[in-house]
């Protein structure tokens, strides 16, 4: 019994300790990758623009192959959308929200669990094209969001 109350004490004093270290954790996040392409830009764009080109190179429909997607009757520019369910990955829906041909694209991503906002920079390097992608959200005083 003795060990039992042990245990508790310990869990109980590890659950506090995350907490106050969630206080003091940051609620907005950006988080970003880039690349370069081996394209024009007009080309990269193109791909990014257009949802129906997503399913050949996310990372996360290769993760879950019984991933299911419905389009909007809009699939390319500002205001396209398309939602996706899946099993392993969770639910969710993607809208663009702008688009500046061969410059930027910017998205409004809805999981289950929250949502945020993608954003895609375009920059002509010769032949090549620099690539630079992000979400940004805030989970606000959510100490299991932090």
């Amino acid at each position: 019994m003795r060990i039992l109350k042990w245990i508790l004490g310990v869990f109980l004093v590890l659950l506090l300790l995350g907490f106050l270290v969630s206080l003091i954790l940051p609620s907005k996040y950006d988080v970003k990758n880039s690349a370069t392409i081996n394209a024009p830009v007009n080309e990269v764009f193109a791909q990014v623009n257009n949802f129906k080109n997503w399913e050949k190179w996310s990372p996360w429909a290769k993760q879950d192959p019984s991933m299911t997607f419905q389009y909007d009757a809009n699939t390319v520019g500002t205001n396209a959308g398309y939602s996706w369910k899946s099993e392993k990955m969770g639910n969710g829906r993607q809208t663009i929200t702008k688009s500046v041909p061969n410059q930027r694209i910017e998205t409004r991503l809805e999981f289950d669990q929250g949502g945020g906002d993608g954003y895609w920079d375009f920059k002509p390097n010769g032949n090549k094209t620099d690539v630079t992608w992000g979400f940004k959200t805030d989970v606000g005083n959510n100490p299991i969001g932090k």
